[in-house]
């Protein structure tokens, strides 16, 4: 954080509940050392941001803050001379910055989620509902790079080495990953037959009470693509032809 303040950029980051920070408290006329899950305690709900769905279930986003600074000592694990790791402390400024809590309430008004949040955004005319609103578009775009790097794409494996030729093939998977997401959001009885065909062509295991995934539809979709290519180059007669050899020279029923 002081890296990125120091380069003058502007940030928007997800606290730790155990980590230390600096408020002033009114009544005391002090100010305080205390762990950020202890000062979301002290704040209210504050002001409603929007509803929305939340694991199938109505919530409404409510955010509240406080101006903190954070003085403690930065930390990093390093390699010691004998090749054991240990802990490093940095000195660094006094940051100035938001504290924001943004919380997910149901009709019970109980707090099914709640997130901690930090920026050293100070501008009148960005408060503190426009930055929750942010964090939680970011949700979304969380969904987008688990389908490049982890559930489907496997960015970190590519070979390619020129930026252009990574470009192109961004591009490419990112219009992938739009026609997933249209099939994904599009709520006609049409579309949900589609989302079902392609959840059974996926072979994936999909959780109790869940539809889909965004990784089971575009396995799906893959394995639907390669089915039309293949049924442009050869007949279902052939097909079937196959499959009866196939049985002839491994001697099992498929």
């Amino acid at each position: 954080m002081r890296g990125l303040d120091e380069d003058k950029q502007l940030f928007l980051l997800r606290g730790k509940k155990n980590s230390t920070v600096n408020y002033y408290d009114e009544k005391s006329k002090q100010t305080i050392s205390i762990k950020q899950s202890e000062l979301a305690d002290k704040l209210p709900f504050g002001k409603e941001v929007k509803k929305i769905v939340y694991k199938k279930k109505k919530v409404t986003i409510f955010v509240n803050e406080y101006n903190i600074t954070i003085s403690r000592d930065a930390t990093k694990m390093i390699a010691g001379k004998n090749g054991k790791r240990k802990l490093q402390r940095t000195k660094g400024k006094t940051l100035k910055l938001r504290f924001i809590v943004e919380r997910l309430v149901n009709d019970k008004n109980e707090v099914v989620a709640e997130w901690l949040l930090v920026s050293n955004l100070f501008d009148e005319e960005i408060d503190a509902k426009t930055l929750a609103q942010w964090y939680y578009y970011r949700w979304k775009i969380e969904s987008y790079f688990k389908l490049l790097k982890s559930s489907g794409f496997n960015l970190e494996e590519w070979q390619q080495k020129e930026p252009l030729a990574l470009f192109k093939r961004l591009l490419i998977i990112s219009n992938a990953c739009i026609l997933i997401w249209k099939i994904a959001n599009d709520n006609s009885d049409n579309t949900k037959a589609i989302r079902d065909f392609l959840i059974s062509l996926s072979g994936k295991q999909i959780q109790r009470g869940v539809d889909f995934t965004y990784p089971s539809l575009l396995s799906g979709l893959e394995s639907y693509l390669a089915t039309l290519d293949l049924l442009r180059q050869f007949s279902v007669e052939d097909i079937f032809k196959m499959r009866d050899e196939l049985v002839e020279i491994i001697g099992i029923e498929i």
